[in-house]
């Protein structure tokens, strides 16, 4: 498995600690929950819940930042165009009260997005995949998951090849008839050696035995500690869900 998916699985912590299988139930239902609500003090109270998780995980902060900045680009421009408003025969306006909402979608987001990281970023990619399974996820859709992640830094790696080859002659990149139709051959030859390799790895992978179910060597018992942390969690979610509805509107 690629190193950037496991880096912070090895940490000690509350949360590497946990049942990898009630750890997912956990977070998807906080999550669920934080998808939910309205009110901007709830979300920011959602919002600071996943900053705490995040510090109890002991996962980088500089790690999660780096990868927050995609989901900010979406996020920021909401702030000028939500306040923005065509209005027919007064023509456009800026309505300030909107600027609320723009920072409760910003804020959900961004919690929703932490809490994957303390979920899915303190325990090996395969232990997850197995949890899921175990928690009757579709297989199907398990091993899409595990072979797109898997093999997005394969095909990430050859691109890098190629365009290392296609600069030792000479290529210069440009806005014009040849760029484009360089750039066309080599995703299709990208394509091509995909589909090619794809077909020798499910080769290798049935001479080996493999029949779509994922299998660990050790798989921990779960212990009353376990229960404990699934429980404060649901709990945690559905004061968060009343919270929103009732005195946090």
């Amino acid at each position: 498995m690629h190193p950037e998916i496991d880096r912070y699985a090895g940490l000690s912590s509350p949360i590497h600690s946990w049942d990898c299988g009630l750890k997912i139930l956990g977070f998807s239902l906080l999550i669920l929950v934080i998808a939910t609500i309205d009110g901007l003090i709830a979300t920011g109270i959602a919002f600071g819940l996943a900053l705490v998780f995040l510090w109890v995980s002991k996962i980088s902060v500089g790690f999660v930042l780096d990868r927050l900045k995609w989901v900010l680009f979406f996020l920021i421009p909401l702030f000028f165009l939500l306040p923005l408003q065509y209005e027919f025969g007064s023509g456009w306006s800026w309505k300030s009260e909107n600027l609320g909402l723009a920072l409760t979608i910003t804020l959900r987001a961004l919690a929703i997005t932490i809490l994957i990281f303390p979920m899915l970023g303190t325990a090996p990619f395969h232990r997850s995949m197995k949890s899921l399974q175990d928690l009757g996820i579709p297989k199907m859709l398990i091993q899409t998951f595990l072979f797109t992640y898997r093999y997005l830094f394969v095909y990430l790696d050859q691109l890098r090849k190629m365009r290392i080859a296609m600069k030792s002659r000479g290529f210069q990149p440009g806005f014009n008839k040849n760029s484009f139709k360089t750039y066309g051959n080599m995703v299709g030859m990208l394509l091509f050696t995909s589909f090619e390799q794809t077909e020798r790895i499910l080769n290798s992978m049935k001479s080996r035995g493999y029949d779509g179910h994922i299998r660990i060597l050790y798989e921990p018992a779960r212990q009353p500690l376990d229960w404990l942390k699934l429980t404060v969690l649901i709990i945690l979610s559905i004061m968060l869900a009343l919270g929103d509805r009732l005195w946090l509107t």
